[in-house]
């Protein structure tokens, strides 16, 4: 597994958390990057073109909705996005976009809204109630059918018919201030100002109530990254997904 993706050509920028999906064309030694928002991709033009990286295409729009030929591709990556996606529809288009024996890999982190320390369920419980209040009809983690257990990606390609899946996994020690905290919440996709709207000043005021008794200390975390990873098979089986609700 690890000698064939060192085969792959990985140009990716830094930039936003906020990663779209990624194709991978080995044989012509391309790639091609998804974003929904064009102000995020154009960070990662610049620093493509200050690093001179000239076989990149960008594009700016749904995943969901993407324009790949059939059997193309070589390696699908997808970072800190899964969990906004219609998951579903994109094993379906990975499963059509991928060459026989092609991956994906769904890469991401345990965010401030997920991880097991104390503070964090107390950031997880203020958000969502204001999420529930400016999405009453679901985020997309919320959505039927979305992969949200800790072994929900693997599942979710199993029951795909990936093949070869596996989670690989570290840890790293974090510190956050409370501005730090509310500065990454306003980039996510469900708690920024952009997504609530005109509730987040309440939600900013009640997550530092909330916070309050630890007001001037540093929260503590051990941060996980990681992927899930999967190989097309050569002849794949229908889709049986179990996570899928008719």
């Amino acid at each position: 597994m690890l000698r064939k993706l060192n085969r792959i050509d990985r140009t990716r920028c830094n930039g936003s958390a906020d990663r779209g999906p990624s194709a991978y064309h080995t044989d012509a030694g391309k790639a091609l990057s998804f974003s929904a928002a064009g102000p995020v991709n154009g960070g990662r033009w610049r620093e493509a073109a200050r690093r001179g990286i000239r076989n990149v295409e960008w594009r700016v729009g749904r995943a969901e909705e993407a324009s790949i030929a059939a059997e193309s591709v070589d390696l699908i990556t997808i970072g800190e996005a899964f969990h906004r996606l219609d998951q579903v529809a994109i094993i379906e288009n990975a499963l059509d976009w991928l060459k026989p024996d092609g991956w994906i890999a769904i890469l991401g982190t345990y965010s401030i809204l997920a991880g097991g320390e104390a503070w964090k369920e107390t950031v997880r419980t203020v958000a969502r109630h204001w999420m529930t209040r400016a999405f009453p009809a679901g985020w997309a983690d919320a959505r039927p059918g979305a992969a949200v257990r800790p072994d929900a990606f693997k599942l979710l390609l199993l029951g795909a018919g990936f093949t070869d899946v596996e989670i690989r996994s570290f840890v790293e020690p974090r510190d956050w201030t409370f501005d730090e905290i509310v500065g990454y919440l306003r980039s996510t996709s469900v708690c920024s100002e952009g997504a609530l709207g005109d509730l987040f000043p309440n939600f900013e005021a009640g997550l530092k109530e909330a916070l309050r008794p630890a007001e001037g200390r540093l929260f503590h975390e051990w941060l996980r990254c990681g992927f899930t990873m999967g190989r097309k098979q050569t002849d794949p089986h229908p889709l049986d997904f179990a996570l899928r609700q008719d």
